[in-house]
């Protein structure tokens, strides 16, 4: 399990492993928990060692359904998860199209609806769906880059044909 580490003045330290270290730590209380995910604790005293910090990259596949992070080092992968995009989408659409029938079936009248429509979008705009995609995106690395010293930062967003692919 990571166990991501802020020292005491808020500097972002390199995160660990060692759970038994951690475990130590909270129970003499010289580290509070300040974040359950990714587990953070910040310690309560100045370290007396010199930092070094190693590169760790954050590597982010920007798929359709999934995002699949990496956070790793030269020696050691902290991070390798997968995330969900789109749960249940098709179903949230039918309940969606199912109120909106009832709700137009108890009117008995409804006034005619005529230029009420936007002809042109706004520079910059994107469909609900997309833009709930880009937040997700964002939102996970800006949760690991908090807690975390990521040096470099890579992200997959290459398309191609599977039925090339042998």
């Amino acid at each position: 399990m990571l166990t991501c580490i802020i020292a005491n003045d808020g500097t972002k330290l390199m995160p660990t492993t060692n759970i038994k270290k951690v475990r130590k730590l909270l129970k003499t209380k010289k580290a509070n928990i300040v974040c359950h995910h990714p587990f953070t604790i910040q310690l309560n005293y100045k370290p007396t060692t010199e930092i070094r910090l190693q590169p760790i990259e954050l590597s982010m596949d920007a798929g359709y359904q999934t995002i699949g992070i990496s956070i790793k080092s030269k020696k050691h992968e902290f991070v390798s998860a997968e995330y969900e995009l789109l749960n249940n989408e098709v179903e949230k659409h039918n309940d969606q199209r199912k109120y909106r029938k009832t709700r137009r079936n108890r009117l008995r009248y409804r006034a005619p609806r005529f230029n009420n429509r936007r002809s042109t979008k706004k520079e910059g705009w994107l469909a609900p769906s997309i833009r709930n995609k880009l937040n997700q995106h964002l939102q996970l690395v800006e949760r690991y880059c908090k807690y975390i010293p990521i040096t470099n930062l890579t992200i997959e967003t290459a398309q191609f044909d599977t039925q090339l692919v042998e």
